[in-house]
Parts: C-alpha cells; structure tokens; sequence
C-alpha cells in the first residue's frame, strides 16, 4: 500500500502513485546498474574509438524484439549531429537466425578483420550474443557484448542486469547513448 500524497497517511492506490511507483523502480533499476556498467562502457569506447581512427567498421546485430534498438544504435553511432559519424551498420532478423540463414552470410560478407561486433540481446541467458561470440572469434572480429550478465562471452561484456526485458531493453537505450558520448569524448579529446 502506498501513502497518500495529501495526508501522508496510508491510502487509496491512485493511478498517478501507480506510475510514479513504476517510473522509480526503472530509475532505480537503472542507477544501480551504473556499477556495473562503468568499466566495461569505458573499454567499448576504446574499441570503437579505435575503430572509427583504423577506418574499420561497428556491426551491430540484434534479432526478434530486439531488432528496431540495433537499427537504433547502428543510426545513433552513424549519425553526428554533434560530433563524428562513425562507421556503424545494423544486422537483424525476425527471430534467432539459422546458420544457414542471410544474417550470417550477411556478416561473413561484409565483416573484415578487426571490425567490431557490436551484439545486442537482451533476451535471458542471451543466445544471439553466444552465436555472434562464437562468429567474432572465428572472423577474427572485436567481440562487445550488450546482454544479460549470465552470458559467458570472448570479448567484451557490457551487463545488462536487471529484472525483465523491458528494463534490459531500456539499459540497452542508455548505454547506447552514453557508450556514443563516451566515444565522442574520445575521438574528440573533450
């Protein structure tokens, strides 16, 4: 049961109590990932500044619900509204792809030694993630990792720890955002 605003007193769950309990929890969720996040966002940014100064690309892959926020990142490292574009393209599918399936040929297609994988999943224990791990390794690829913090993975991990998907998706959002500033700050010198 929630306090009433207005008396203080325990009371009547409003829907205004009911979205200011929802938006604390995810404003929690997300300000106690930043522990966890630091270090590895830092060490991603390294990698991708590098890239972008040794004119290699960012891959970012990311299938089923996940696909519109890979295509997202892809656009927001591409696009320099205030600073760099960087050389960043978007691989999705509708769902976890086949071996055989166009996803992959696309990446063994375009991807080149040292190139960054940029793997979104936000889905627990993170099966695209593993795969993309996996594929980087043999490709000779830069393996960075946005994904549950169960994933054991070659390369770099950036946890996503929280509770349920949609918080997941909404860390992914933020790193996404800071991981690009933290680049810029970067190639930059700010």
């Amino acid at each position: 049961m929630l306090i009433d605003g207005a008396t203080g007193l325990p009371g009547p769950v409003t829907p205004y109590d009911q979205i200011a309990a929802d938006f604390h929890r995810r404003i929690e969720c997300i300000a106690s990932a930043v522990d966890h996040l630091a270090a590895p966002l830092e060490q991603a940014a390294e990698l991708l500044a590098a890239a972008a100064l040794e004119d290699r690309k960012i891959l970012v892959c990311a299938c089923g619900c996940d696909e519109g926020l890979g295509q997202y990142i892809a656009r927001l490292l591409r696009t320099g509204d205030s600073g760099p574009s960087l050389p960043a393209l978007a691989f999705g599918d509708p769902g976890l792809p086949d071996d055989d399936a166009d996803f992959w040929r696309d990446l063994r297609t375009l991807s080149r030694d040292g190139d960054v994988l940029l793997s979104l999943d936000t889905q627990i224990n993170a099966p695209l993630a593993t795969r993309c791990a996996e594929f980087a390794s043999l490709r000779n690829l830069l393996a960075i990792s946005l994904s549950d913090a169960s994933t054991a993975t070659d390369g770099l991990s950036i946890p996503l720890m929280a509770n349920g998907d949609g918080l997941r998706t909404e860390l992914a959002l933020m790193v996404a955002h800071s991981l690009r500033d933290r680049v810029w700050q970067r190639l930059l010198g700010e």
